[in-house]
């Protein structure tokens, strides 16, 4: 999840960079591709991690004070819903 925030923080601050000056067709482009996937791998690591927090035990899920109902409702939530 680090690496996908460093990217995401990366992306706002060449997006200031690139307010300032006036956007080529290409630049425009470019930043919304960079957009779709910096949000398909938010997807990826949230599907990932809601893989991992279903492979729990009990005893895991108990040390952060977390219920097998609780795992189980954020596990079986869709990839691109929060």
């Amino acid at each position: 999840m680090t690496m996908v925030l460093d990217r995401i923080q990366t992306a706002s601050f060449s997006d200031d960079l690139r307010r300032s000056r006036p956007r080529s067709l290409w630049t425009s482009v470019s930043t919304r591709a960079g957009t779709i996937v910096v949000a398909w791998l938010n997807w990826l690591e949230r599907a990932r991690e809601r893989r991992e927090l279903l492979a729990l035990d009990d005893r895991a899920l108990q040390d952060f004070g977390a219920s097998r109902a609780d795992a189980a409702r954020e596990g079986d939530k869709p990839f691109w819903r929060a």
